[in-house]
């Protein structure tokens, strides 16, 4: 964490043009120390810019989700895929979906989880993270079937994308190994992906 925060003031030092990313990963790093303080002033400054403004929003669900504040988690999401569609960035609000539906599946909501991956489905235009937060929520609500089509998808139209060969479609594949009682098989599909 000590590392994190260093490079991130090295960013600050070289007076880099505002980036989402670097407005949204201090707030994250502040969450890890447990700084609250530095968390308020890290999302007043990120809501600022409207570039940000749905990511930190996300991030805040996230970390609302992460402390077991579902309703805060719930509002929070609502309110960043708003802001995305706000900021004509749909496939960002497809992503927030499918975040929240992989963390409702993880909580064992999985009848939401799996509601809300086929809302984040069905209103991307496809994208290749979209496409995996909605395979990601099915695979983890129990929906071996869907998710295993999607992976298969995202392999076919992604062939050479180096988050979907070593880690996106492993993971899927290894989770659904996982639902199907063989946890051999899923540790072997993840050996590709060790380096990532």
């Amino acid at each position: 964490l000590e590392e994190a925060g260093k490079a991130l003031e090295a960013g600050r030092a070289r007076k880099l043009p505002p980036q989402p990313d670097l407005l949204i990963l201090p707030y994250y790093l502040a969450f890890l120390k447990q700084d609250r303080a530095a968390m308020s002033s890290t999302l007043a400054a990120a809501q600022d810019n409207a570039g940000a403004a749905d990511w930190i929003t996300e991030a805040q669900g996230s970390t609302a989700a992460w402390s077991g504040k579902m309703n805060d988690a719930r509002a929070a999401w609502r309110h960043a895929q708003d802001l995305a569609r706000q900021f004509s960035a749909p496939e960002r609000a497809a992503i927030y979906v499918g975040a929240a539906a992989t963390t409702e599946a993880l909580y064992g909501n999985v009848a939401e989880g799996s509601r809300l991956a086929a809302q984040a489905f069905s209103s991307s235009a496809k994208s290749r993270d979209a496409e995996y937060a909605a395979a990601l929520a099915w695979v983890l609500s129990g929906d071996v079937r869907q998710a295993l089509s999607l992976a298969a998808d995202l392999e076919r139209r992604f062939p050479e994308d180096t988050f979907v060969k070593f880690t996106y479609v492993p993971v899927l594949r290894s989770l659904a190994n996982v639902r199907q009682g063989k946890p051999d098989e899923a540790i072997r599909l993840l050996q590709s992906s060790q380096a990532y």
